[in-house]
């Protein structure tokens, strides 16, 4: 027999099965016999058995805590009419949110935060996400060619601009600020700050990118001490992660993305996953569909200037 998550294994997923695999020696397993017990209570679950034996699976259903001990137990009686008892425990571990970063209200105006600081051409910086904070931090001693701030309903920023196409989506803005022919589009850092207008459940994020990002959603735009939900550090990034939104409401989110060197371009989006059908987080052009979130400037209204969008 075997199981899966194995005995005292850890699990990171937030879509956890707990299956066994019985197999018919000398005697055969009954079918009908065959109890799951999951965390003390017995399990309604899908046995497929043929002339080789049986296999069991249940989806856990709620999803466990974030860290749990989880205990398993399967009973069944083979044809010999002997029962065996299995017992075994196995840890699930997943990136959730801490609903006590949950905002009140029902936000401000909608749209992202975006600060941009590149450095002289030929710095040649660090290719890190290390790099890209000390790039952003204030009083940084890394020299800056310029510094910007705008405001923006999407982010889907290349070094290339209107009209191309890098990553995923078509119709790429400009990486605001940037002067391609007076300081080239190398070394450069962007802050992105949102408060994200989540439902409870179970969300799939993504990001595209060239080079390296990090997304916090912590209890505030300046906490830094919250675990990433995702990140990755160095080169070029195709990637998509799960995370658990306890409670339905406004998080605030910061979003790290960094150029070191040749192709320069960003997307976040999220992502439906039965389809796998991708959509930027808060596009306007979209006639809303489910996966479709909204990003809000501040719990509460604040004055703030709109760049328009570069088509």
């Amino acid at each position: 027999m075997s199981v899966s998550p194995g005995p005292g294994a850890a699990l990171e997923t937030v879509a956890p099965v707990v299956s066994v695999n019985i197999q018919n020696r000398d005697t055969a397993v009954q079918t009908n016999s065959i109890v799951l017990s999951v965390n003390g209570t017995a399990v309604i679950h899908s046995i497929v058995g043929d002339t080789n034996g049986a296999t069991i699976s249940y989806a856990m259903s709620p999803l466990p805590p974030s860290g749990s001990t989880n205990a398993a137990r399967i009973v069944f009686t083979d044809s010999g009419g002997v029962t065996q008892t299995n017992d075994w425990s196995f840890v699930v571990t997943y990136k959730s949110l801490d609903q006590a970063n949950r905002q009140s209200g029902a936000g401000g105006n909608p749209g992202f935060k975006v600060r941009v600081v590149q450095a002289p051409l030929g710095s040649n910086l660090d290719n890190s996400l290390q790099r890209a904070e000390d790039q952003l931090a204030p009083n940084s001693t890394i020299a800056k060619y310029y510094e910007t701030n705008v405001v923006d309903q999407i982010i889907n920023y290349s070094q290339n601009g209107p009209g191309s196409a890098d990553g995923s989506f078509a119709d790429d803005a400009l990486i605001p600020g940037l002067d391609v022919g007076g300081n080239g589009s190398d070394d450069i850092a962007m802050e992105i700050l949102t408060y994200l207008d989540l439902p409870a459940g179970v969300l799939r994020f993504g990001v595209r990118c060239d080079d390296g990002y990090k997304i916090i959603a912590g209890n505030s735009f300046t906490d830094l001490n919250t675990p990433a939900l995702a990140f990755h550090n160095g080169g070029p990034a195709d990637e998509t992660f799960d995370f658990v939104v306890p409670q339905a409401g406004l998080y605030p989110f910061r979003m790290v993305w960094y150029e070191r060197g040749g192709a320069a371009f960003v997307e976040w989006f999220s992502v439906d996953p039965g389809t796998g059908a991708r959509t930027l987080i808060n596009d306007p052009a979209w006639n809303p569909p489910p996966t479709l979130l909204r990003a809000r400037l501040l719990p509460k209204p604040e004055r703030s200037w709109m760049q328009p969008r570069r088509r």
